[in-house]
């Protein structure tokens, strides 16, 4: 069998690859070399004997043979995880909702697009977004209504440390 010839890392890094379009995105993730992640792909590609990204101006452009290979290890590695957190003593999943103010342009250009990699790992948590000026975020989080907050200090509240 061909899978015989592979091992869980190679769809691990893949499915990394794929998700970040990047080899050094990924391999901060992984906690690996560029170089480690990229040998990883090069290897899954000649054992497969198929292309999975088209390199095009220092840019990966996944194929349609990796949007196939994608969706599956997506699928069977999260099924995979669940079934190790289970051995393991119980699904423990983070689940809940968390309040976050922010100003509406760093919130829109820095916070946002964290929050939607953080939503594809956690898919359990929901949020609750209040986008708006230090001082009424200042307020909210002082009446307890945010769970935390992102402000300047143009106008911080003394009160917040």
């Amino acid at each position: 069998m061909l899978i015989d010839h592979l091992n869980l890392n190679h769809f691990r890094i893949f499915e990394c690859v794929y998700r970040l379009r990047s080899m050094t995105h990924a391999a901060g993730e992984l906690h690996m070399t560029q170089s480690g992640v990229s040998q990883h792909v090069k290897s899954l590609e000649d054992m497969l004997g198929v292309r999975l990204f088209d390199r095009i101006k220092q840019r990966l452009l996944p194929t349609a043979q990796a949007d196939l290979l994608a969706r599956s290890c997506a699928r069977g590695l999260g099924e995979i995880e669940q079934a190790l957190n289970q051995l393991k003593g119980g699904d423990k999943e983070l689940t809940g909702t968390v309040s976050i103010g922010m100003p509406v342009e760093f919130g829109h250009n820095m916070v946002l697009p964290r929050i939607s990699e953080f939503s594809h790992k956690h898919p359990g948590i929901r949020f609750k977004f209040t986008l708006g000026l230090a001082q009424s975020i200042s307020e909210l989080l002082l009446d307890g209504e945010l769970d935390f907050a992102f402000v300047d200090n143009f106008k911080l509240d003394r009160r917040i440390r």
